[in-house]
């Protein structure tokens, strides 16, 4: 029997799916993530050959400062275990990229 942490079945399945993935796969999400947020010029390096403290650099950028603070915040909402934002950049940013 599992302890009760206080949180739900769905949330814990999503914690522990987060925990398993590959460095590559959580590359993967967060490209994704910033892409769903509309970055430009999004790179995907893999950097694993080269350095001992990551696989992978993303690389982007965006249209403004807010941009891409609001990019980097929910990218790593995204990678924070029980925390999932599926819900994208209010409609008026979108059409505006403001």
């Amino acid at each position: 029997m599992t302890p009760d942490l206080g949180i739900s079945g769905a949330e814990q399945k999503g914690k522990d799916l987060r925990m398993e993935m590959s460095s590559k796969e959580k590359a993967i999400l967060c490209a994704s993530e910033a892409l769903r947020f509309m970055a430009l010029n999004l790179v995907l390096l893999d950097v694993s050959r080269f350095s001992s403290f990551a696989d992978y650099f993303i690389i982007c950028s965006g249209k403004s400062g807010r941009q891409v603070q609001g990019i980097a915040d929910n990218i790593e909402s995204e990678l924070k275990p029980g925390e999932s934002n599926q819900s994208g950049p209010r409609e008026n940013e979108k059409a505006t990229g403001s």
